[in-house]
């Protein structure tokens, strides 16, 4: 069959902050209507699909039918996608959904409930190679489905019939594969998870504080003898001998933005030239019962990923793979995501081998797996095995025990195992540990019977944790106190850090903040609704102290027998609702722009004016003042601090800079000179709820100078442009008037004032009236000024018009001084004729 591939169907608009290039030889606009037309049945589920893929989403899973499939997106909203009129289905009459799972590839037909290997990705790459590359899948001629390993591998049956719609898993990548009415195939690529747009190397200490970078050393051995991996692998004599996957060694990331799912990403190590020799396993949540901290944070976007060296590498490739190494990933469209060049990996020659078993006795809850590597602490170990002795048959036979590679799974509880192990050395040889690993299968802890959630907001709405306990004493009794016997306190469920004491709190410690009822709260039947008593237990949380996670009570009941339920308490934030911003006002971008009061030398502001905030005592200031410098006259200039402190947000800023040239020194950094400032803003001024903080320059300015200042007249209410004042110099008394109130101002921060009224609300110093101009000079005289309202206009003595011209226009200037010792200025036409 031939097959036409749309590696993107539109969502190239998906790439939207992933890092790499995405490069396209095709126009994908023509593909997808030359798809949606040729599949009409699927034409509504793709556009909605294309919709949703662009606005951010990705699909969570997709379910086989009968006809095609069902595809679900992260947000729960479902589509269908039905074989079109020459698809048919697969066996069973169900669509075959590929998956590239553990290192093989496999088909299920029942959803993924059960798996069947097809061909394991080793024997498919064959010699060692690109370790970015990945399988490609086809429906040849015979309706078998193909696969292949890069862009040059070998086309190998899968041995999987299908005439219909067909998908792939691998990694991130989701493949639709579907045939149009002509029989074609057309490709649909999505996501299986929100993109990547960073990566970064961590390491992770054993008292889970968390660093940049990574420093990796792995080792190989070489075989003293012909011998065997314990999967029956065999090697020779002179072999070169790598680690197995059972040994790897750890090696972990930060992803972000958190909410994307790394587990479902493929993850290698690539040099600066893209090439390596390791191979990377799937990655896996780290697990800390520490938060990470920097100074404290969660583990929140960090995994670890086992690496070890690719299959058929010689000892000179080994050698020569000493360096820098970045992780790097692909998403759905193979646009490449990179770390920095963070990993640095060094490889030696094993010279000896240790295993020592460091847990020897532990308990697993019955059908959990527990991973045995976690038992042990291994140093160049080859290959190991955990497996159990002949003399345990009994015992593994009665808790229903297997061991799947190093994970052990019990089904019966009260049951117990023992655990040997063996272990290959650098050299090829079988060792036994000599301990062993007693593992009891136990129930499942006790379900909480309770939970309650707390929600943090900014308008501090709501700060107990209320749980409803009336099922367990029953609806008809009022004796609460004597029934519960005891209310505990919540204690934290894993470690923590109070950011507000520095004191690492331990799990079991009484929780931060959160203060336990002395007693259960009854309400009497005749006040509920259903007529029955109801007993209530509230926890209360002080919002200026809380740690937000997850904590747990226990409440004790009853007397024959003696119950203790555990209740849970789970404290979170309500980021969004923390009404910190900028407001639109007084900012361009960051770059805000105020005017404060004038007061002799010096202006005064409050920052706080600048943001929209509930609660001022939540938010803290810091400025970066200017270096101080010399010039070329040797004047060092210094620049004063604005703030007098960070809580209270008031500023104090220099009218205009001031220089002494006797002392040599001057002062710059005042109004109209922009400084860089920050604003933070701290819930409930809590230390451990998530701070806010907006990087701002701020620039003082004159709300005068930056108003209006006009010349008016009043028609009908309403100030329009004065007219020309008119002087007809051979009338008698020949004079034009200029009242104050035809000057009009409006500063920046909407004061009105006149020529003479209000001038002290908008900080003006004072109001001039001047000619200007030499045609005003040699024509007119003045007289008057506004502080008796009025300045009379009246031509020179013996004043003649031009004989050139019928009039001549003169201007008088009225000058506003504002307290920032800035001057704004109007100029008012005045025409002789």
């Amino acid at each position: 069959m031939n097959k036409k591939f749309l590696s993107v169907i539109l969502f190239s608009a998906l790439m939207v902050g992933t890092a790499g290039t995405f490069t396209s030889c095709k126009d994908y606009d023509d593909d997808i209507e030359n798809l949606q037309g040729q599949i009409t049945s699927n034409k509504d589920a793709i556009a909605a699909l294309e919709s949703q893929i662009k606005s951010g989403e990705w699909v969570s899973s997709v379910t086989s039918t009968t006809n095609g499939i069902v595809v679900t997106l992260g947000n729960g909203t479902s589509y269908t996608i039905t074989n079109g009129e020459k698809g048919e289905a697969g066996k069973d009459g169900v669509t075959p959904k590929i998956a590239v799972n553990n290192d093989k590839i496999q088909v299920s037909y029942d959803n993924g409930t059960t798996w069947t290997d097809l061909i394991s990705l080793e024997d498919l790459k064959g010699e060692a190679g690109d370790a970015a590359a990945t399988p490609t899948f086809s429906v040849g001629e015979d309706g078998h489905i193909y696969v292949q390993y890069g862009e040059d591998g070998e086309k190998t049956d899968l041995g999987v019939s299908t005439g219909g719609i067909y998908y792939v898993e691998d990694g991130v990548k989701l493949t639709i594969h579907i045939p149009n009415k002509d029989g074609e195939y057309e490709d649909i690529v999505l996501p299986r998870a929100a993109s990547i747009s960073s990566i970064k190397a961590v390491t992770v200490s054993s008292a889970a504080v968390l660093s940049e970078g990574a420093d990796i050393e792995l080792t190989y051995g070489k075989a003293a003898d012909n011998g065997k991996y314990f999967d029956g692998t065999a090697f020779k004599k002179g072999d070169i001998l790598l680690p197995s996957k059972e040994a790897k060694n750890v090696i972990s990331a930060q992803v972000n933005p958190t909410i994307a799912d790394a587990t479902v990403y493929n993850f290698y190590l690539a040099n600066s030239k893209g090439s390596s020799i390791f191979t990377l396993s799937e990655a896996t949540p780290n697990m800390t019962e520490e938060p990470l901290t920097r100074v404290a944070t969660a583990n929140k976007g960090i995994y670890d990923m086992g690496i070890t060296f690719v299959s058929g590498v010689t000892e000179a490739q080994i050698k020569a793979a000493k360096g820098a190494y970045a992780i790097a990933t692909k998403d759905a469209y193979d646009n490449e995501v990179l770390s920095s060049y963070d990993v640095t990996v060094d490889v030696k020659a094993a010279t000896t081998t240790t295993l020592d078993v460091t847990v020897t006795t532990q308990e697993v809850e019955i059908n959990k797996e527990l991973d045995l590597n976690d038992c042990v602490d291994m140093k160049n170990v080859i290959d190991v095995q955990y497996y159990f002795a002949t003399n345990q048959t009994a015992a593994v036979d009665a808790a229903k025990a297997t061991i799947t590679g190093t994970k052990i799974k019990g089904e019966v509880a009260n049951k117990t195992v023992v655990v040997s192990v063996k272990y290959l050395t650098y050299d090829g040889e079988v060792k036994d540990a000599t301990k062993t690993i007693t593992v009891k299968f136990i129930n499942p802890a006790t379900e909480n019977a309770f939970t309650q959630t707390l929600v943090l907001n900014a308008d501090a709405s709501k700060n107990v944790l209320t749980f409803d306990v009336t099922s367990l004493i029953g609806n008809t009794t009022s004796s609460a106190p004597s029934f519960f016997t005891n209310i505990g306190n919540a204690k934290f469920t894993a470690a923590a850090k109070d950011k507000n004491s520095n004191t690492d709190k331990a799990k079991g410690d009484d929780a931060v903040g959160i203060t336990a009822p002395v007693a259960v709260a009854t309400a009497d039947a005749s006040t509920t609704p259903n007529g029955y008593y109801k007993h209530t237990l509230t926890y209360r949380v002080n919002n200026a102290t809380v740690i937000p996670g997850t904590y747990e009570a226990e409440l004790t009941y009853g007397s024959s027998p003696v119950n203790t339920v555990k209740l849970t308490l789970i404290v979170e934030e309500n980021v969004a609702s923390y009404d910190f911003k900028p407001l639109d006002l007084y900012f361009t971008g960051t770059n805000a722009t105020a005017y404060g009061t004038p007061a002799n030398s010096k202006i005064t502001y409050n920052l706080k004016g600048l943001f929209g905030i509930t609660t001022w005592d939540n938010i803290a200031f810091t400025e970066t003042v200017p270096e101080s410098y010399k010039d070329a006259d040797g004047i060092q200039w210094t620049a004063n601090a604005w703030l007098a402190d960070a809580t209270s947000g008031g500023i104090t800023v220099d009218k205009v800079a001031t220089k002494n040239e006797a002392a040599k020194t001057g002062n710059f950094g005042g109004a109209y000179e922009a400084r860089s400032l920050k604003a933070t803003y701290t819930p409930y001024a809590n230390k451990n709820l998530t701070a806010t903080a907006y990087d701002f320059t701020l620039t003082i300015k004159s709300s005068v100078f930056e108003g209006s200042l006009n010349y008016v007249k009043k028609v009908k209410n309403e100030y329009v442009t004065g007219d020309n004042k008119t002087i007809n110099v051979a009338a008698a008394n020949a004079k034009a008037t200029l009242k104050a109130e035809e000057i009009r101002g409006i500063t920046k921060t909407n004061v009105i004032y006149f020529g003479n009224s209000h001038l002290t609300d908008a900080y003006v110093a004072s109001v001039s009236v001047a000619l200007e101009g030499d045609a005003a000079k040699q024509y007119l005289d003045l007289a008057g000024d506004f502080t008796n309202d009025d300045v009379t206009i009246t031509p020179k003595a013996n004043v003649t018009i031009p004989g050139d011209g019928k009039t001549v226009t003169c201007y008088v200037r009225v000058s506003v001084v504002d307290e920032w010792g800035k001057t704004k200025t109007v100029d008012v036409p005045v025409v002789l004729q």
